[in-house]
């Protein structure tokens, strides 16, 4: 029977040479951009600067999450009258921000702040009995460098509305892939109007008065962040809803324990075949099974089976830009399961490392998105850590053109293995199969991947 040889290239950064980008507009103390204060609420947030293209200035004394080497961005607020300032950032970025007081030439550290933001990966920076008029200087940075999209916004939350108006946040199916946003208004002033922002303060809609307003349409199970301004005679107040969402489509075909999808044990000691995750958002709960916990996105779940292999060892990962939680169980079927092991970190993917395990057993395994907030693409891989088959002799390379590179493997061995295909951890299509030595160029990858 004609065997497989796999080769599995992992964790080199294999990448070429490209043009550095230019830097970010804001990214130095001196060039920090202005946060016009917000009453009441966030109402008015701006985007925050791309930190990928981003630098470190060598600026600010707090190291949470790399903060002494992470590329950093620049802001500015002006405390108002009351004294009182709250500076928020908004994911899906997990972000951290460092306040001083002072000005670019003379700062110094006031606060640090990680996860006090409304999702529990954002930051927020709360700050009371200020002189008004003092600017603080804002320095914000991905946590480990876990570059996403992401806002900023300062506001003065001792302002209070003057209306007393009743908000209150439905949505509705407009078809399975897409939804509507539905707001209530009760109790608006006489002569009052509200006008609706959306996440970047840019003017939905304005000069309202209806009770009922619909917009949208959204995708499905996208967050929606928006805000309402209402305006009297000389006041204004805002007020913010985050991640308005639902999910028109129906779930996945793994969304139950007893529709857990088989997957396949790698061997050869590494993952190399891992499977496309579900769409975990449209994913239902399901209740009484689990034991374990943690993260927002739990128990709303989707399941994976395997089978222990001879050795008893199995590794499992997730892989991808989803933060997620997983759990291992096993028992002969669903009704009959007992937890093995737990992990959720919440800051990068879930994996466990499994020993002693009764070969024949079925895993079962349920991932989660551990925030809610990463509706990207994941991954998960079983493997037996142990090395069972004979490697191959080759040697790498890369091979680049303007904006993406390959890989170049050379093999000058079989070493009595009759084929080989070359596969890599980013769920690139396997390579066609090779019988005989040789040059063979694999991959196309964006600068700087590794793979």
């Amino acid at each position: 029977m004609k065997s497989l040889y796999s080769i599995l290239i992992g964790l080199m950064l294999l990448s070429c040479l490209w043009q550095t980008a230019e830097a970010i507009d804001n990214d130095i103390c001196a060039d920090a951009i202005p946060i016009s204060t917000n009453y009441g609420y966030c109402y008015s947030p701006i985007d925050g600067a791309d930190l990928a293209e981003a630098a470190h200035e060598g600026v600010g004394e707090c190291t949470i999450g790399s903060g002494n080497t992470s590329p950093d961005s620049w802001y500015v607020a002006t405390i108002p009258s009351s004294g009182t300032l709250s500076i928020e950032t908004f994911g899906p970025m997990d972000s951290t921000m460092e306040a001083f007081e002072g000005d670019c030439d003379n700062l110094v550290a006031i606060d640090c702040n990680d996860d006090d933001g409304v999702d529990g990966a954002s930051s927020l920076i709360q700050l009371n009995n200020r002189e008004p008029g003092e600017q603080i200087y804002l320095r914000v940075w991905a946590y480990s460098n876990n570059v996403n999209d992401w806002t900023i916004c300062a506001y003065d939350p001792s302002a209070t509305c003057t209306t007393g108006a009743d908000l209150e946040v439905n949505t509705s199916c407009l078809d399975e892939e897409t939804f509507e946003v539905i707001l209530s208004v009760d109790g608006l002033e006489e002569g009052a109007t509200y006008t609706l922002l959306d996440s970047q303060g840019q003017t939905i809609d304005a000069g309202l008065s209806d009770a009922e307003y619909s917009f949208g349409p959204y995708d499905n199970a996208v967050p929606v962040n928006f805000s309402i301004l209402i305006l009297t005679e000389g006041a204004e107040c805002g007020e913010a809803f985050t991640n308005v969402t639902t999910n028109c489509s129906p779930p996945p075909s793994n969304d139950d324990c007893v529709d857990a999808i088989e997957v396949t044990v790698d061997i050869g000691g590494a993952c190399y075949n891992p499977v496309e995750g579900s769409f975990i958002a449209s994913a239902t709960q399901e209740a009484g099974l689990g034991f374990c916990s943690a993260g927002e996105g739990d128990p709303v779940d989707v399941w994976y089976k395997a089978i222990v292999p001879e050795t008893g060892l199995v590794n499992i990962q997730t892989q991808g830009q989803m933060l997620t939680g997983m759990e291992v169980m096993t028992g002969e079927d669903c009704s009959s399961l007992s937890n093995v092991d737990c992990d959720a970190p919440g800051w990068t993917q879930a994996s466990v490392q499994l020993d002693g395990l009764t070969p024949g057993d079925w895993l079962y395994v349920r991932v989660w998105d551990y925030d809610l907030l990463s509706l990207n693409t994941w991954q998960i891989c079983f493997y037996d850590p142990t090395l069972t088959c004979t490697p191959a002799t080759f040697t790498s390379g890369t091979q680049c053109d303007e904006s993406s590179f390959s890989i170049l493997v050379e093999v000058t061995d079989l070493d009595g293995e009759e084929s080989y295909v070359i596969v890599d951890d980013q769920g690139t299509d396997p390579s066609e199969s090779f019988s005989e030595p040789g040059i063979y160029e694999y991959g196309n990858y964006a600068p700087e991947t590794n793979v």
